[in-house]
């Protein structure tokens, strides 16, 4: 192997490293705060004429407006 892939082979490793802590990190905040939606909330989205299109941004938007 030469030095150049050798570098990126490490590189690489430790980028998987870092992304298994943060997913790992992430599972653990997901257990501490259990995300659920209630049967209303669900008929709220759907009848809700302001925001007709749920996309990540204002379905996380929501969460502040309360």
């Amino acid at each position: 192997m030469n030095p150049s892939s050798q570098s990126t082979v490490e590189k690489n490793n430790v980028n998987l490293i870092k992304l298994k802590s943060k997913l790992q990190s992430l599972e653990e905040s997901f257990k501490n705060n259990p995300l659920y939606i209630t049967s209303n909330e669900i008929d709220e989205v759907k009848n809700n004429t302001l925001h007709t299109k749920i996309t990540a941004w204002n379905w996380s938007r929501s969460f502040a407006e309360d």
